[in-house]
């Protein structure tokens, strides 16, 4: 956490730290998520069990409340988020795991580029950005969420009295929920900047090899491609490893914030409401959007910085006539792009973030014909 703020006072005064600490996903939030996850002790997962109770015991006693004689009323918004939040958990507690974690780490020490600075500068200076953009849209959601609690005080009127019980467990529930949420976030943030650290040392490197290759030919030997070569095989099963994780979690968290996002956006425009709440309620949507379109654009930069490697390469062979290394180059270039799936389905490619923007703008704008 310290050198995340030496880092962030480091760009306010436009200066640079010496030196960076060693590359691992294994930071604070990991820990934290680990000691509830399936490989923990039974203590650990008593204590997980214990807090999935408390996130959705609030919705259980609003179940306690429905008359069997009266007209069942089913909000969706709530379900999606509900069911959305029992996926999340779920998933983390059993692929986010000790096991997961150490075959990671295996992985990447394989890499042997923990000495290279620069690689350590590019995966930190990335880090703080990514959490920090995590923690201002928990900032803005803490506001709003702090906001409903003020507004709905359940001893302001008899009518919110009704709800006393409803009302605590949602302070409870905040109480736990936010470090979650936060930890969650900076997991995926961190598996993505490792993937995305790994294939920019590659690149950097076949960049280098390319300058010296303008002054010497004899730079690009067939060694020093084959082990480029290797070392991007080598990301490939790191970001294949990775996606077992990250497939199945991503669609779950775009489907939960950008829900938000549209209920907040449906409610901003169409509900009547006091000038309180639509402060609380448009900051909520500042905080949903960007995090939104962070969580595309940082799963799909391995996709991007992965053809941009390959190009890379590509150029290479245009400066050899070495037969070895031209093979070599070939079979580099005929490799697969590296990169994480949406759920299995489609490959996250740069276009993602544009196709996000489009499918946001359609729901926005078919908003009023859903509020008739």
């Amino acid at each position: 956490m310290m050198i995340l703020i030496k880092v962030l006072q480091c760009w306010i005064r436009n200066d640079e730290p010496v030196n960076f600490p060693e590359i691992t996903i294994n930071s604070i939030p990991s820990k934290l998520m680990l000691h509830v996850s399936s490989t923990s002790g039974t203590g650990q997962k008593c204590l997980f069990a214990f807090i999935m109770s408390l996130h959705n015991l609030r919705y259980v006693i609003k179940l306690w409340g429905i008359s069997l004689d009266a007209v069942f009323e089913a909000n969706v918004n709530i379900i999606l988020y509900f069911l959305g939040q029992i996926c999340i958990f779920s998933l983390f507690h059993l692929k986010y795991n000790n096991t997961f974690v150490e075959k990671v780490e295996d992985l990447w020490n394989d890499f042997q580029i923990e000495f290279d600075n620069e690689t350590r500068k590019y995966f930190w200076t990335r880090k703080v950005f990514y959490y920090s953009a995590t923690v201002f849209s928990k900032i803005c959601y803490l506001i709003y969420d702090m906001s409903k609690t003020y507004h709905n005080w359940p001893y302001s009127d008899s009518e919110k009295l009704r709800n006393e019980v409803d009302y605590w467990f949602g302070v409870i529930r905040l109480a736990i929920i936010y470090p979650f949420f936060i930890c969650q976030d900076c997991i995926l943030f961190d598996l993505s900047i490792t993937a995305e650290t790994a294939i920019e040392y590659i690149e950097s490197q076949s960049k280098r090899i390319y300058k010296e290759s303008l002054k010497d030919e004899k730079a690009l030997h067939f060694k020093v491609i084959h082990d480029l070569r290797l070392k991007y095989l080598q990301t490939h099963r790191l970001a294949n490893k990775m996606n077992e994780f990250i497939s199945p979690c991503l669609p779950v968290f775009l489907l939960i914030y950008m829900q938000h996002f549209i209920y907040l956006v449906y409610l901003i425009l169409f509900v009547q409401q006091s000038q309180f709440l639509l402060i609380s309620r448009i900051i909520a949507c500042i905080g949903a959007f960007p995090v939104t379109i962070v969580y595309i654009y940082s799963t799909a930069q391995v996709y991007k910085k992965s053809q941009q490697l390959l190009m890379t390469v590509y150029k290479l062979s245009l400066k050899t006539d070495y037969l070895k290394a031209l093979n070599e180059i070939t079979l580099f270039v005929n490799c697969n792009e590296i990169g994480f799936s949406l759920g299995g389905i489609c490959m996250i490619t740069s276009s993602a973030i544009t196709t996000t923007f489009s499918f946001i703008a359609t729901l926005i704008i078919a908003i009023p014909s859903f509020a008739r």
